[in-house]
């Protein structure tokens, strides 16, 4: 966003779907609308309905409401990351698998066989990589677990 946002220029209007969208605190909410002002962007939030003139003393109520519902929109994501990182615990604990599938065993095995018999198969790791379908990183990651 903030890239999009170097682009604005005096006149334009920038309009977001929803305030959390714009930022992940209100912090830095409250900065980007600030500065968007300042450069002379308005700055509309279609679900709460609240647009933000730039150079114009904006009603103090809605800047109130503004805070409201960004601290909310904070406070939601902050709920969201907190029972996230509890669920991901409870899994691991559970001994559940987090990440990426891991790859099959066999054919990282094949792909490794392949790897060390280049001298005399002639294949490249792209070969190896097409051939097997185990991903040139899963590749050199075993090789490294393998060397180190």
């Amino acid at each position: 966003m903030k890239a999009a946002i170097q682009f604005l220029v005096k006149g334009d209007t920038l309009v977001v779907t929803k305030i959390d969208r714009l930022a992940r605190s209100i912090i830095d909410l409250n900065n980007i609308v600030n500065e968007l002002n300042a450069k002379g962007v308005n700055v509309r939030f279609l679900k709460e309905n609240i647009e933000f003139q730039a150079g114009e003393n904006n009603n103090s109520l809605q800047t109130l409401l503004f805070n409201i519902l960004g601290s909310f929109a904070q406070f939601e994501r902050d709920i969201i990351v907190e029972r996230t990182g509890e669920g991901r615990e409870r899994a691991k604990k559970q001994g559940k698998h987090m990440g990426r599938p891991l790859q099959d065993k066999k054919a990282i095995e094949k792909a490794l066989k392949l790897y060390y018999e280049r001298e005399t198969n002639r294949l490249s790791v792209n070969d190896i990589v097409k051939m097997t379908s185990v991903p040139r990183s899963t590749i050199y990651a075993e090789l490294r677990k393998i060397k180190g």
